[in-house]
């Protein structure tokens, strides 16, 4: 998952809703993103503007700029950052001033509509989470609030990271949010769940899924 972070400036108007923010845009495979100036469309049912604080660069952002995850241009890319809530569309429980994960797993509250911007005159349909930009419109349900004492540059990896742990336990392990998993620090082979372990196993490490 992400690695590197991203910090973006921004002006002091972006209390008003309607504005213009900067954004990257991949315009072509294998070369450097375009920043453009995007103008988000009115909010709609479950959508939140936000201030993006900083934004981790994941493998799959380089595998989109590559070509490798599709062929789809002139789109906004980034899934994992810390933000804070500026506005908030009809249904949507967050409020204004909070701070929160944005990641690309779903979790709680509304999955909206794709947001859409106006850029250099012509409509624009991006995913309901992009974070390579100064602002964003993001779907209720890819933000996770926390306290605002949380370091923003863990909040923006584990906008990422702890959503691919998440799976890669569900998924590959097999294990529920029941289950409680374990794994050998001093051994390279993948984490097993605790009914499969015997008494002659090494001292592990539990970790709990919450």
């Amino acid at each position: 998952a992400g690695g590197n972070l991203l910090h973006f400036d921004c002006s002091r108007r972006e209390r008003d809703w309607i504005m213009i923010m900067k954004a990257a845009l991949l315009t072509k495979f294998n070369s450097p993103l375009e920043f453009v100036d995007a103008e988000p469309l009115p909010l709609q049912h479950g959508q939140v503007f936000v201030k993006v604080l900083q934004s981790g660069i994941c493998g799959a952002q380089l595998q989109e700029i590559s070509g490798a995850k599709g062929d789809r241009l002139n789109r906004f890319i980034g899934h994992e950052a810390a933000v804070e809530v500026i506005e908030v569309g009809e249904g949507v429980a967050l409020k204004p001033g909070q701070r929160c994960v944005a990641n690309w797993r779903k979790g709680a509250g509304i999955e909206s509509q794709f947001p859409r911007y106006q850029v250099n005159g012509e409509a624009l349909t991006s995913g309901l989470i992009t974070t390579f930009s100064t602002h964003s419109v993001i779907s209720e349900n890819r933000l996770t609030p926390v306290a605002d004492d949380v370091p923003l540059d863990l909040c923006a990896l584990l906008g990422c990271g702890l959503s691919t742990a998440l799976g890669t336990i569900e998924n590959g392990l097999r294990a529920s949010l029941t289950d409680g998993v374990v794994r050998d620090p001093d051994n390279a082979a993948p984490a097993a769940k605790i009914g499969s372990l015997s008494s002659t196993v090494p001292p592990i490490l539990l970790v709990g899924i919450v």
